[in-house]
């Protein structure tokens, strides 16, 4: 199964083949310039997605990742431009206690 899904902070897109979707999903990296012939570009400044051709999130902040039982699907997770992410590598990292 190959699909993109995006998470972002007014609910989940998601364009999966073989299963009815709601639209047409696309990314785009925006970046400041283009860089020098030779060289590679810099990191993206950020990414907007698309919804048949309307923007439904744009972030600086995002984490790519495959899906563990579709690994040929995409998960693209729109962060919060102000908050950074707590990870177990972080020596604040607390998880929330249900």
């Amino acid at each position: 199964m190959k699909g993109i899904v995006i998470h972002h902070q007014n609910g989940i897109r998601r364009a999966i083949e073989g299963k009815a979707t709601q639209g047409r999903l696309s990314v785009r990296p925006i970046v400041a310039v283009a860089p020098p012939r030779g060289k590679t570009a810099a990191r993206p400044l950020c990414f907007v997605f698309y919804e048949d051709g309307r923007v439904i999130a744009k972030s600086s902040r995002v984490l790519l990742t495959s899906g563990r039982r579709y690994p040929g699907v995409e998960h693209w997770f729109v962060l919060p431009e102000g908050v950074r992410p707590s990870t177990p590598a972080d020596p604040q990292y607390a998880p929330a206690a249900f």
